[in-house]
């Protein structure tokens, strides 16, 4: 395993060297190191992407990356998002969100055999998104109940909840109505018709450019698959070369071995610190705060993360608009801030090591379980334990087996826990809401300082200000949990902001950063590529 913190230490030293002042610079790897990027290249006319035969092109069956990669060049969504989660359309002309409605206008526009695509479409593939097993698509919509045609250019889904940011979530494929269950003389499936920029060549196993596509073409004009049925072929192909094209959701920590420019990809994966609201100290969001305020987030994100990853500076990504001024919490520690709010929680006493002492003279200790598995988390668990420590707060790192993480995470045997879960693009935090939130109470007066997690606009219901401006929580005051306000804000009670302080305030559970996605491509493909999770290809060069 050691290979992989080698190939990432490699990674950091030269994105340090050769990022230079934009974030968004795309680097070269080549067995994962990374050189100076290239100069502008023209886009290829032909290119190569990975392909599983053993597996469906249906989007909505399809359970293979390779093949869910393909389909977005086959399939055209509603819309897509880009890095900074912000609306694209595609076959959608508008949507809009009103009264637990969302109406959407569709564009005039042709499916590759060359039939206009319907309002009856957009339901067909609705009611197939919803349905999927693979929940790549179905989990986004679990609260959206029903769609139908509204007239020959719109469709309306009813919705269960008020959920402002529905249309973040419109990025599911539209197929042909019926269309997957095409099949050729011998019986065997076809791929379902598309809208997009290209359609599957059966003959040759390859995609060829859509001459009724709706809107320009890329530059590429065929794309050869490379059949990769299985995840050793997979790591096989892209190490030697063979394709074009590469994306991980780095959830396993590995840099890929591949030749070409490397750009981060945005991702609502969001890595925290759970507590266990059964322990005297962590009940008391004081602590809480204590523990939040002592994590220096930016370190962990360059440390443990190699830069993939970017501070969690509340519950939400700090690059979503709609939270601007909202998020409050900072990516460096302030340990002064850490042991005022230790104190004010009740402990004021330190043994002879520097560590806050319990009221009966024993040291304060906490542990803090982490996979072992996950080498990421691992080192960011001893980062937030060394933090802790500058705070006068003991914290033992307890590295265990998979099995047995989650076997003590089942039978709530730790203190603190480091976990990590995805939530959908209109940022539900439900995940981490529904983790603790409610179970969570105060336990004890004073009033805690959170000068380094200062809203501009704090909720009235949990929190008031002194004449300097910094947000003090009342004695045991949490009239508002985060459960509560993440109630309120799907039936319309509490805005965006109300439950974003809320959370801040309880922290039910403790944000440390989102982590990145990454993409690898090579100079076929051009130079200057902007990829996100709903569009891999996007800033790709268009024909002229």
């Amino acid at each position: 395993m050691k290979f992989k913190i080698v190939i990432a230490a490699i990674l950091v030293f030269t994105m340090v060297i050769f990022s230079g002042c934009s974030g968004q610079s795309p680097q070269t790897t080549q067995s994962g190191e990374l050189v100076q990027n290239r100069p502008s290249t023209p886009v290829k006319d032909t290119i190569k992407l990975l392909y599983s035969s053993k597996d469906s092109l249906d989007p909505y069956t399809c359970v293979t990356e390779q093949n869910a990669v393909l389909s977005q060049f086959i399939f055209e969504p509603l819309l897509i998002l880009n890095n900074n989660y912000e609306i694209e359309y595609r076959l959608a002309e508008s949507v809009t969100v009103s009264n637990n409605v969302c109406t959407i206008t569709i564009k005039t526009a042709k499916f590759s055999d060359g039939s206009l695509v319907t309002p009856e479409d957009v339901v067909f593939s609705f009611n197939k998104a919803k349905a999927s097993k693979t929940t790549r698509h179905s989990n986004a919509l679990k609260y959206a109940k029903s769609a139908s045609v509204t007239s020959n250019k719109t469709v309306q889904i009813a919705l269960s909840r008020n959920d402002l940011y529905f249309a973040n979530l419109l990025t599911f494929p539209i197929i042909k109505k019926g269309s997957d269950q095409l099949k050729d003389s011998d019986n065997r499936a076809l791929p379902p018709i598309g809208a997009g920029r290209y359609y599957f060549n059966v003959k040759d196993d390859n995609l060829l450019q859509n001459a009724n596509y709706y809107g320009k073409h890329f530059a590429i004009k065929t794309i050869n698959t490379v059949d990769c049925p299985d995840n050793e072929s997979v790591k096989q192909s892209i190490t030697a070369g063979m394709v074009d094209l590469y994306f991980t959701d780095l959830l396993d920590n590995v840099i890929p071995k591949m030749n070409g420019t490397a750009a981060d990809v945005s991702q609502t994966r969001i890595v925290f610190l759970g507590v266990n609201p059964k322990n005297p100290q962590l009940s008391n969001s004081l602590f809480r705060q204590a523990i939040s305020t002592a994590i220096d987030r930016k370190t962990i994100c360059t440390n443990s993360y190699f830069l993939k990853a970017t501070p969690a500076l509340g519950p939400v990504p700090s690059n979503w608009k709609p939270a601007d001024n909202l998020l409050s919490i900072q990516d460096t520690a302030n340990i002064q801030i850490a042991s005022d709010n230790i104190e004010l929680a009740g402990y004021t006493e330190k043994d002879k090591n520097g560590f806050y002492k319990l009221k009966n003279g024993n040291t304060l200790k906490l542990s803090l379980l982490v996979n072992s598995a996950n080498e990421s988390r691992t080192a960011a668990a001893k980062l937030i334990a060394e933090n802790a420590a500058a705070a006068g707060l003991k914290i033992t790192v307890n590295a265990v087996s998979d099995a047995a993480y989650r076997a003590r995470l089942k039978s709530g045997s730790y203190d603190l826990y480091l976990g990590e879960i995805r939530f959908e693009e209109n940022m539900d935090i439900g995940g981490l809401v529904y983790l603790n939130s409610a179970n969570v109470l105060l336990n004890g007066g004073g009033s805690v300082n959170t000068t380094n997690t200062t809203s501009k606009k704090p909720s009235s219901s949990n929190a008031s200000q002194n004449s300097t401006g910094d947000t003090l929580q009342k004695p045991g005051e949490i009239t508002l949990t985060s459960l509560n306000a993440y109630k309120g804000y799907y039936n319309g009670k509490y805005t965006l902001q109300d439950l974003i302080t809320a959370f801040t305030a309880e922290l039910p559970v403790i944000p440390i950063c989102f982590r990145s996605g990454l993409v690898i491509y090579s100079k076929s493909l051009g130079a200057g590529l902007t990829p996100t999770r709903t569009e891999l290809f996007h800033g790709i060069q268009y024909t002229k």
